[in-house]
């Protein structure tokens, strides 16, 4: 009796810790893609703010039309889109 049960408590012990480990895992991967998610959106709406404040400033395109810092603003503003347009097309997925 003690040989037949001995492999079937062995089995149950070893099923049991694994799925205790895959549980603990698993909820820890849950808990930080929350925070990373959380923080993408953060970033999102930061990066949003940013844009309407740089087309607020620049209303009269007055910055655009001046040499060195039209230079800077175009850039500047180029650089934001290109970073705005790469979490949009990441936020859909």
């Amino acid at each position: 009796m003690i040989n037949i049960l001995s492999p079937l408590l062995i089995s149950c012990s070893v099923f049991t810790l694994l799925s205790g480990v895959l549980v603990y895992i698993i909820y820890n991967l849950y808990r930080k893609n929350t925070i990373y998610e959380n923080w993408s959106e953060g970033v999102y709406e930061k990066l949003n703010k940013l844009q309407s404040d740089i087309k607020q400033i620049d209303d009269k395109k007055i910055f655009e039309s001046d040499d060195e810092v039209g230079a800077v603003f175009t850039e500047l503003s180029e650089t934001i889109q290109e970073f705005d347009h790469g979490i949009k097309s990441n936020k859909k997925e």
